[in-house]
């Protein structure tokens, strides 16, 4: 009887405290994530944004909200303080920002990469391409490049690549969200100087280090660098299709005829056909001699003239660093095409004097940088000489497209919407007729010279 009245007792205590019980735990649950939207309510209104009537997109400012979270920026002001001028992103828009912690020292200074949105633009160029091959760089590449010297040396021997800390890639969207080295120090030079020898030299050299990782890659991983090699998409390769760059491959050679016809210039007649010859198949030897088919192929910058690196200084302005920026027409192929467009569209007739200074510069530092990360197996300088040969085509043809660039008189013709409205109405020649004819006809032709006089054309 007793054991019956306990188990009634029992049996009304759950009836009556279940509720009760039950009641609570919701009241809890409740409270915590009331507690939630709150705090996380109180992080977005942290953030004072000031973008000094600067055209940032909604899906950039949500980026760099991202990036303030991810690097444990709480109560903050994200403040962007300036764009990059005409001629620097031609299919985009580049944005300096800082991010400030209110209640520290605490700051990270970045650069924004901001595709385009005009209707003009995306039509001519392939814009998302462009976007996904620097973003398969800095994510694939570059880390696992980062990964294989941590791992083999325990340190960075290559260390020249801005870190990227986010982007996106969905069509409309494009933005990638970098490291500003030039808040460390870095600095374009000026684009329409020659590149002095100094700096030529570690532009070489660097090359080397960062063409030597994909050899050390290649032998490490095979497979791994086949899988990362299928994620690009080339982009000189398709010079038919993109109008610009086809109107300024054709009017280049244009252009170099009459450098060389001047009554007051001593005349070569067999370097005279050679140019006519490319004014009819300049574009087609363009495409041809992006069509590596050596065994040596390597991770590409790209896109080689003088802007898209940057260089830190001495005191006494001597070179000691630099950061190559700018891989949007990364790929694999070879070496050459990253040299000859470097040395081609910055170089000097002294530079073109002594390439076989500058090729056995390279070739040491591809050796010393394979050696010391356990690589044996790299081109050899007889090779590299002859796909200089085969394949340096590329980088003159760039060269005497990119001098134009370089000294257009009034940098605001630069803007791209503008050309290609010339290019619509078929006036893209005036274009080619506001430019400092005088300094390109003083760079070009040396380079013609060299080509012809080296059997390169």
């Amino acid at each position: 009887m007793f054991r019956w009245i306990v188990l009634w007792f029992v049996f009304i205590l759950k009836i009556f405290f279940l509720p009760i019980f039950i009641f609570i735990r919701i009241y809890k649950f409740i409270i915590m994530r009331v507690s939630e939207i709150v705090r996380s309510s109180r992080r977005l209104m942290s953030t004072r944004a000031e973008y000094n009537g600067l055209i940032i997109q909604d899906r950039t400012k949500l980026m760099l909200e991202k990036v303030a979270q991810d690097e444990g920026f709480v109560d903050k002001d994200i403040t962007c303080y300036g764009q990059v001028g005409k001629g620097q992103g031609v299919t985009g828009e580049l944005f300096f920002v800082n991010i400030y912690a209110r209640n520290s020292n605490k700051r990270l200074e970045l650069l924004i990469k901001q595709a385009s949105t005009n209707k003009k633009v995306l039509e001519y160029f392939p814009v998302n391409l462009f976007y996904k091959n620097e973003a398969n760089f800095y994510e694939l590449v570059w880390r696992e490049f980062e990964k294989q010297q941590q791992r083999r040396l325990g340190r960075l021997l290559f260390d020249n690549i801005p870190k990227a800390y986010d982007y996106n890639v969905n069509p409309g969207e494009e933005c990638i969200v970098l490291e500003n080295v030039g808040s460390k120090g870095f600095r374009n030079i000026n684009k329409r100087e020659i590149v002095p020898n100094d700096i030529m030299e570690l532009i070489v050299k660097k090359y080397a280090q960062f063409h030597g990782l994909s050899y050390v890659l290649k032998k490490s991983d095979p497979r791994k660098y086949d899988e990362l090699a299928q994620k690009f998409v080339p982009y000189w390769e398709q010079a038919k299709e993109i109008v610009p760059l086809n109107v300024s491959i054709t009017g280049v050679f244009t252009k170099c005829i009459k450098y060389l016809q001047k009554p007051e210039k001593p005349q070569n007649p067999d370097l005279i056909n050679k140019i006519k010859e490319y004014n009819t198949t300049g574009l087609d030897v363009f495409i041809q001699s992006n069509n590596y088919k050596g065994k040596h192929g390597v991770f590409l910058h790209g896109d080689c003239w003088s802007n898209n690196m940057l260089f830190k200084f001495t005191e006494t302005g001597v070179s000691e660093d630099l950061k190559f920026i700018d891989f949007q027409t990364c790929k694999v192929g070879s070496a050459v095409y990253d040299l000859s467009y470097c040395i081609y569209s910055g170089g000097s007739k002294e530079v073109f004097d002594n390439l076989d200074h500058y090729l056995n510069l390279y070739h040491k530092n591809l050796v010393d940088t394979c050696t010391v990360m356990g690589c044996d197996e790299f081109i050899s300088l007889e090779e590299l000489k002859q796909e200089w040969k085969d394949y340096s085509k590329f980088g003159w043809i760039m060269a005497m497209v990119i001098l134009r660039a370089k000294y257009v008189k009034d940098d605001a013709k630069l803007d791209l919407y503008l050309m290609l409205t010339e290019i619509e109405k078929r006036d893209y020649k005036k274009h080619l007729e506001e430019a400092d004819e005088e300094e390109i006809e003083r760079r070009t032709v040396p380079l013609l010279e060299h080509m012809y006089q080296n059997g390169f054309i």
